[in-house]
């Protein structure tokens, strides 16, 4: 089955894509594993670091500084330039895919999932290389244990086609969804 993809994806369908990306070694490990928001939880702990860094000073000024709240501090301002650094990634992930978007052909046939996008790049995953097909909202997303873990998405107006034919020709295929 080959299928052409002309439509650009919509920013909900990107920001699940890199979400399960971020999260491919684990669903390898687990492939019925919840996934995560990467982008609101990073976010929330940024957000709760910063709060605590400020009512650290404050409290600080207040009361005068203890050296364990230096400590305190230091450690707060290591664990948001984390969650800053990852988040800027993620976000950078996105825009990277939502940017270099191009035409592409989704393949499916007896030897595994193949997607090719215009100007030669092409991405292949034989079936036993896949661990588990997830469906979720705005994505189906294959995961391949080749590499570390890496994914093939679909945006979800394709979805009905693709999980017809896995039903149909590839049963042996775990999807969750």
């Amino acid at each position: 089955m080959k299928i052409e993809i002309n439509e650009k994806g919509n920013d909900a369908f990107y920001k699940e894509t890199v979400n399960v990306a971020a999260q491919a070694r684990k669903l390898i490990q687990r492939p019925d594993g919840k996934i995560k928001d990467y982008f609101r939880s990073y976010l929330i702990d940024l957000i709760l670091c910063a709060a605590f860094i400020v009512i650290l000073l404050v409290m600080g000024f207040a009361w005068g500084f203890k050296t364990l709240d230096f400590v305190a501090i230091a450690l707060l301002a290591v664990v948001a330039f984390m969650c800053a650094a990852y988040l800027i990634g993620l976000k950078r992930a996105f825009r990277s895919l939502c940017d270099e978007w191009k035409p592409s052909a989704l393949t499916l046939d007896e030897n595994g999932i193949e997607i090719s996008k215009e100007g030669g790049t092409t991405v292949r995953a034989a079936w036993n290389s896949i661990v588990v097909v997830r469906d979720l909202k705005n994505s189906l997303n294959f995961i391949s244990s080749d590499t570390g873990g890496f994914t093939l998405s679909v945006a979800d107006r394709y979805k009905t086609p693709v999980l017809d034919w896995l039903k149909e020709n590839r049963p042996d295929v775990k999807i969750i969804g």
